[in-house]
C-alpha cells in the first residue's frame, strides 16, 4: 500500500522541521563562534594593556635605579670632598 497524502504531508512537515532545527543550530553555532572571537579579542586587548603596564613599570624601575646610582655617586663625591677638606 502506498503512502497516503496524509503520510506525505507528515513526512514533508518532519523534513521542514529538521531543516528549521538545522538552520537554528547553525545560527546558534555562528553566534557562539562570534562570542568566542569577541572574548578572544577582549582577552588579547587585556594582555596588551597588561604588557604595556609591565613595560611602563620596568621603565620606572630603571629610572629609579638610575636616580639611586646618581645619588650614590653624588654622596661618594661629597664624602670625598669632605675627607679632602678635613686634611
Amino acid at each position: 500500500m502506498g503512502e497516503t497524502s496524509s503520510d506525505a504531508l507528515e513526512e514533508q512537515r518532519q523534513v521542514s522541521e529538521e531543516k528549521r532545527e538545522s538552520a537554528e543550530d547553525s545560527r546558534l553555532s555562528q553566534e557562539n563562534e562570534r562570542e568566542s572571537a569577541e572574548d578572544t579579542r577582549i582577552s588579547q586587548e587585556k594582555q596588551r594593556q597588561l604588557a604595556e603596564e609591565i613595560r611602563n613599570s620596568a621603565e620606572e624601575v630603571r629610572q629609579i635605579a638610575e636616580e639611586v646610582r646618581v645619588t650614590k655617586e653624588e654622596l661618594r663625591q661629597a664624602k670625598e670632598e669632605l675627607r679632602q677638606a678635613k686634611e
